[in-house]
């Protein structure tokens, strides 16, 4: 599935399939390790929530999504190149 057809859906206002499409896919994405892609999901979800009057929800989502990862979805260093913050990737000319 596609995140230019769930954007699409939600924008529709066809808010329950979008919210359907989001949640099964969830699991998958989990599976296949898309840390990215859950991320965007939970956000999409509760964007969702929000649109359908219930910001509460949507921060509930969030909040309960990582509270169960506590990190465990971390950044991990590539075995042969660094994971390197931001601030420290520019460098001063």
């Amino acid at each position: 599935m596609g995140t230019t057809l769930m954007l699409g859906s939600r924008r529709g206002g066809v808010l329950d399939a979008a919210a359907e499409a989001h949640e099964e896919a969830l699991p998958d994405l989990r599976t296949a390790g898309n840390v990215l892609a859950v991320g965007r999901t939970i956000g999409d979800l509760a964007a969702i929530a929000i649109a359908r009057g219930d910001p509460e929800r949507g921060l509930r989502l969030c909040e309960s999504e990582l509270l169960a990862n506590d990190g465990a979805d971390a950044p991990r260093a590539h075995p042969h190149h660094g994971v390197v913050p931001f601030s420290s990737s520019i460098s001063p000319r």
